[in-house]
């Protein structure tokens, strides 16, 4: 008997599409880094956790709504400088480092599950400066990426903006 792959959801504000996967009845495991601490990829074990899930072939797809928390303030980040603008200090410095953080991690799932040849889909705001991070830059350069933006209310979502997905 075959065991069945799961999908893997990374970032909060990605539950309805676990619920949706799971309604289609799919295996899938949530990791919700702000809801359950034990799930923070910025942690080296559970980031090495995950990316070992992902080149053992587990996973069937990887889907990443990386958190936009500060990558769409203009006061934090510019296009010009999407790490953080200079002179950030104190609380300031702290979270859009913590979110660099982040990033980076995602980016490291996004390569593993693309190593994998496992399909992978990124979620962020059309306007985040997070597709100006060089990791987010290659991987949109790349031959086998496509990207859309849609606007969500489309679909009887809360609009906030236009969001963009980007898949290998």
């Amino acid at each position: 008997r075959t065991r069945k792959r799961f999908v893997l959801i990374v970032f909060r504000g990605a539950a309805p599409i676990a619920r949706e996967v799971r309604k289609l009845g799919d295996p899938c495991v949530h990791l919700d880094m702000e809801k359950l601490p034990h799930c923070d990829i910025t942690d080296h074990a559970v980031l090495g956790t995950v990316v070992g899930w992902i080149r053992s072939r587990e996973m069937s797809a990887v889907f990443l709504a990386t958190p936009a928390v500060t990558f769409g303030q203009s006061a934090l980040r510019s296009s010009t400088y999407p790490t953080g603008v200079p002179d950030l200090a104190g609380a300031e410095w702290k979270v859009v480092s913590r979110y660099n953080c982040v990033a980076k991690a995602a980016a490291q799932l996004w390569t593993a599950a693309t190593d994998a040849s496992t399909p992978v889909i990124e979620m962020n705001l059309a306007q985040s400066h997070l597709w100006g991070l060089g990791s987010r830059i290659a991987v949109k350069r790349h031959p086998c990426t496509s990207e859309v933006a849609l606007d969500f209310c489309s679909f009887g979502g809360l609009c906030r903006g236009r969001t963009r997905l980007v898949a290998n």
